[in-house]
Parts: structure tokens; C-alpha cells; sequence
């Protein structure tokens, strides 16, 4: 058993802290592996698979809760700070009310030009 500073107890093998840990020690191996062996195409494209999984993975933390997801990242150093660019699964507050704050103003503006 794997011993790890982000598990919740002593079994924790599935908590999305825990999975994308160690993730991102294998992440860190196979980068400096793929440093010194750069025409190792296998292991390259295990390591895009592995992005992609801790990718998905603290898309579903951010979505569930942002304040363990922005603790995770500091904790690991993680460099890409919001996992999906496009906000498509971000919480609503991320997207739609500076929208909503921005049309209002707006709308604010044209009634009173008219009034």
C-alpha cells in the first residue's frame, strides 16, 4: 500500500486527492524519463494518457468543490490552474454572472438615456 500525505484515512485509495497525487508522481517520473530518452514514443503517449486522466479528474473536483480543488493545486504544484479553458463544466458563478453584470449595466444605461 502506497503511503501518501493526501489520503483521508488509512485505506483511501479512491478519494480524488489521493488518485490525482499519485498521478502526478507518475507524471514526474515518466517527464524526466521522456527527458533523457526523447524518441520513447510508448512512454510518451502513456503520459498524455495520464494527463488527460488527472485532467478529468480535477475537472470533476472543481465542479464538486472548488475550495479542495485550488488547495490541491498549491499543495502539488500544478501549474494549469482552471483544468477545462472553455468553462463548460465550471459552476455557474464562474461564467454567467459577470455576463449577467455586464448586460445589466448595460441595459441600466439605455434606460436611463431614455428616461
Amino acid at each position: 500500500m502506497i503511503k501518501s500525505n493526501y489520503q483521508l484515512h488509512i485505506k483511501d485509495t479512491g478519494s480524488v486527492e489521493f488518485q490525482v497525487s499519485n498521478l502526478t508522481k507518475r507524471i514526474n517520473l515518466l517527464t524526466v524519463h521522456l527527458q533523457n530518452y526523447k524518441k520513447d514514443f510508448s512512454s510518451r503517449s502513456g503520459l498524455l494518457k495520464l494527463i488527460g486522466q488527472r485532467k478529468r479528474l480535477l475537472n470533476y473536483l472543481y465542479k464538486v468543490d472548488v475550495e479542495r480543488f485550488s488547495l490541491l493545486l498549491t499543495r502539488l504544484n500544478i501549474r494549469n490552474p482552471i483544468p477545462n479553458s472553455n468553462f463548460i463544466n465550471a459552476p455557474i458563478q464562474v461564467y454567467i454572472l459577470p455576463f449577467l453584470k455586464r448586460n445589466f449595466n448595460a441595459l441600466e444605461k439605455n434606460m436611463s438615456d431614455k428616461g
